[in-house]
Formats: C-alpha cells, sequence, structure tokens
C-alpha cells in the first residue's frame, strides 16, 4: 500500500493560506462568535481529508484481501487430510487392475493365435524337437565381424606386393574380397542351407544343389583370387586383366603363397556359411515362430510392467504427499505473513494519519496566526483547537487470526506426525492388494493355460 507524502511549502502555495488569512482579518472574519472553520480553514482540512480518505480506503482493501487469503488458507488447511492420497492411489489401482485384464485378456487371444499357428507349423513340419538358436546374436555377429576383419587383415599382406599404396593399398583389395567371399556365404547360409533339412523333398533338393553350386562358384572365386594375387608379382597393370585367362589355362598353376590365400579364403567362407546356417534353427522358420511363440508367452515379463506400474503409482503418491506438506508449510508461511502484513498496514497507515493531522494543524495554525495579527477583533474561541481525523482511525485485533496460527501450526504437526504414518500404512496396504489382485489374476491366466494344455493333450490321447 503506497501512501501520499505531504509538503508544507506546496501546501502553502497551493491554498495560499496567509494571503487569504490576512484578506480575512481585513473583513474581521471569521466573526468572533463563530463556531464553524471559515471556507479557506475548511479548504485546508478538505485538502488533507482527500488524501485521508485515499488512504483510508486503500488500507480497508488491503486488510480486507489479506483477511480472505488466511480464511482460505484456514479451510483449506482445515479441509485437508492425506487420506485424499490413500483414495486416490486406490481408484488409480482399479484404473490398473483394469488396464491389465484387457492386456492380458488381449494378450491370451494372441497367444492362443500364435500357439495354434506353431504347433501347425511343428506338425505339418513332423518336427519333434525344441527349436535350438543362440540365445544373443550379439557374440553370433560379433565372430562373423572379427572374421572379416581377421580375413581382410591376414589378405592385405599378400594384396601388398602389387599396390602402388603398399599395405593399405592391399588392406582394401582384401577388405572388399573378404567382404564378398563372406557375405555372399552369410547369405547361403541363412536363407538356402537351412532348406536341406526341409520336410518337402524337392525343397532339400534345391538347398543341396544351390549350396552345391555356390561352394563351386566361391571356390573358382577364390582360385582366381590366388590366380589375381600371383599375376600382381609379375605383371601388375595388366593381372586383373588376364587372370580369367589364366584361370582357364592352368586352374592350379599357382604359387605357394596364392595356396595359402585360396585356402584362408575358403577356410573362412566355409565358416561364415557355417555360422550363417547356426544363426538361427537349422529348420527354416522354426526359430522365428518359436521365438514368436515364446514371446507370447512370456508372463514374467508382463508381470514385471504390471507390477512396475503399480510401484509407480505408490512412488507418485509419495511425491504427492510431500508436495502437500511443503504445500501447508508454505500457507502457514503465508498465513504468518499475513498477519505482520495487516500489522503492518495498521501502522503505516496510523503514521500517515498522524502526519497528516499533524501538518493540517500547523497549516491551521500558520492561517489563524496570520489572521490574528492583522485583525483588531477578538479570534473566535476554536482558534485554539486542533483539528482531528479520529473518525479515519483504524483499529484492527488480530488475537483470533495469530491463535488460528497456532492451530494450523498444530495441523501442520499432525499431517507430519499422524497423518504420514496413516498415510504410509495406507498406501502399504493399498499396494499389496494391488500386488495380490494382479497376481491373482496373473496365476488364472496361468491355470487356464494348463487347463487348456491338459484338454489339448486329452483330446490328442483320445484321437491316437
Amino acid at each position: 500500500m503506497a501512501l501520499l507524502t505531504f509538503n508544507a511549502n506546496s501546501i502553502q502555495k497551493e491554498l495560499v493560506i496567509s494571503e487569504n488569512a490576512v484578506n480575512q482579518a481585513m473583513n474581521e472574519c471569521p466573526k468572533t462568535t463563530d463556531t464553524e472553520l471559515d471556507i479557506f480553514q475548511q479548504n485546508i482540512v478538505d485538502h488533507f481529508a482527500d488524501s485521508i480518505s485515499e488512504a483510508h480506503r486503500s488500507a480497508l482493501e488491503k486488510l480486507n484481501e489479506l483477511d480472505l487469503n488466511r480464511s482460505s488458507i484456514e479451510t483449506a488447511i482445515d479441509g485437508f487430510s492425506l487420506s485424499e492420497i490413500i483414495d486416490s492411489a486406490k481408484r488409480k489401482m482399479i484404473h490398473i487392475y483394469a488396464q491389465w485384464h484387457e492386456i492380458l485378456d488381449n494378450a491370451r487371444q494372441e497367444e492362443d493365435a500364435i500357439r495354434r499357428s506353431f504347433k501347425y507349423f511343428v506338425y505339418i513340419n513332423k518336427l519333434n524337437r525344441k527349436a535350438s538358436y543362440p540365445d544373443s546374436l550379439v557374440f553370433h555377429w560379433a565372430f562373423v565381424i572379427l572374421a572379416v576383419l581377421l580375413e581382410s587383415v591376414v589378405n592385405s599382406f599378400f594384396f601388398a606386393t602389387g599396390s602402388d599404396l603398399g599395405l593399405l593399398g592391399g588392406l582394401f583389395q582384401a577388405l572388399f574380397i573378404s567382404l564378398s567371399n563372406i557375405g555372399s556365404a552369410l547369405l547361403i547360409g541363412i536363407y538356402v542351407l537351412p532348406y536341406k533339412n526341409h520336410v518337402d523333398s524337392k525343397k532339400q533338393f534345391r538347398a543341396k544343389v544351390f549350396t552345391a553350386i555356390y561352394i563351386f562358384l566361391a571356390f573358382v572365386f577364390n582360385l582366381a583370387t590366388a590366380h589375381y594375387r600371383m599375376l600382381l608379382e609379375s605383371d601388375p597393370l595388366n593381372a586383373k586383366a588376364n587372370a580369367i585367362s589364366h584361370l582357364i589355362q592352368d586352374p592350379f598353376g599357382i604359387n605357394y603363397e596364392s595356396w595359402n590365400l585360396l585356402i584362408i579364403g575358403m577356410m573362412f567362407m566355409i565358416v561364415a556359411l557355417i555360422k550363417g546356417y547356426k544363426s538361427d534353427d537349422v529348420y527354416p522358420g522354426y526359430g522365428e515362430i518359436h521365438r514368436k511363440f515364446k514371446a507370447a508367452s512370456d508372463y514374467h515379463g508382463k508381470r514385471l510392467e504390471a507390477l512396475n506400474a503399480i510401484n509407480l503409482v505408490i512412488d507418485e503418491c509419495i511425491k504427492e504427499a510431500d508436495v502437500v506438506r511443503r504445500d501447508v508449510r508454505r500457507k502457514i508461511h503465508t498465513f504468518k505473513n499475513s498477519i505482520s502484513q495487516s500489522e503492518e498496514v495498521v501502522l503505516k497507515f496510523s503514521k500517515f494519519l498522524e502526519s497528516a493531522e499533524s501538518l493540517c494543524n500547523k497549516s491551521l495554525w500558520e492561517y489563524r496566526d496570520a489572521n490574528v495579527r492583522v485583525r483588531s477583533s477578538k479570534p473566535p474561541a476554536y482558534f485554539s483547537q486542533k483539528h482531528s481525523y479520529n473518525n479515519y482511525s483504524i483499529q484492527v485485533d488480530l488475537t483470533e487470526e495469530k491463535a488460528t496460527c497456532s492451530k494450523i501450526e498444530n495441523r501442520l504437526q499432525e499431517i507430519e506426525s499422524r497423518e504420514r504414518q496413516k498415510l504410509h500404512e495406507g498406501l502399504r496396504e493399498v499396494n499389496e492388494q494391488a500386488i495380490e489382485e494382479i497376481t491373482g489374476l496373473f496365476e488364472k491366466i496361468k491355470n487356464d493355460e494348463n487347463k487348456d494344455d491338459k484338454k489339448v493333450a486329452k483330446n490328442n490321447k483320445r484321437g491316437s
């Protein structure tokens, strides 16, 4: 609340106090018998009254605002209980249960569909064993990458002799050959060779023929590479152009280093072929459909997700309680400050009123003194009286508010102790009940699965 300040000189000039007083005295005014202030004295009183009235209104508005704030804080704290957080947790748990009930129903339907597809796959492909494949392909493919790098490094020494860039140039050539050699072997091992195990004899035959053709072509490729390596020593500029013709004319006419290159290339090719073949189950498609079936029936992972969702709700409720306690402490601090602010408003206005009243009487004395000096008649009796603005004074009793502050501080202690303990016990009960219900839901799904498996087994037994 900003209050006006008064300047005596400005007031003297604005109201023309001395001049008006002398002019009145020349006419022997105000009369000795007058009991009311003349117009010029009334102007002085009204001048200060206007400012006091505005300050008075502003002070009352501020006090009313602070009082309303305290009332709202008191209502909020009195009506608050941490048990609301427990009720909120219960509602959220009901939602989680309903959500996971729907998730598990959908998962069960999906699992049933995948289970039927899996059993049908096993039946039509006459499989009587479990699928076998690496648990993790990280190590599997890391070995392949290592093989490419290793073959490239080894071959680079063979090609370094005929390259203008030496070992670096040899490395680039060796890397291209290794990628072609090992990459093609992996593709055949993954997508062709497994069909040699297929139940369809035609697919078995095609897989064996294509694999045999590939091995032959891979041998020719590595043999041509060996010829190219040998020609690099004698005629590096024409080695690429003459490699094929030299291969046709004398297929095995290569030197010792080229034979080593051929053996290394074939060895890495065979390793890559086997790695590709064993990157999944050796029966085509069996590993993929088994992983789908395994993922669909992985209720352990889903159970952990559900329990994490429950724990997340409990953690959020505990955080919410902490936020609420901090909010209550902040409101109490605001309540205390509000009382101090009310006292400060009253004090500031009282000082302002005192200052205005003092300056008003000083202005009146100046007027009356100048008037008495000039006039010849006796001045009115009220010239010796001070003017008072007591009707504007503000008296505020904050005893009740201070008692309320103590009450809500006790309420905070109650929240910090009994309510907090009650909250933890309530959340623990909600948590345990939710875990029990979710666990029961998973157990029901598992029991239903076992019943279905037994029913299928019984029907199969009857059919046989």
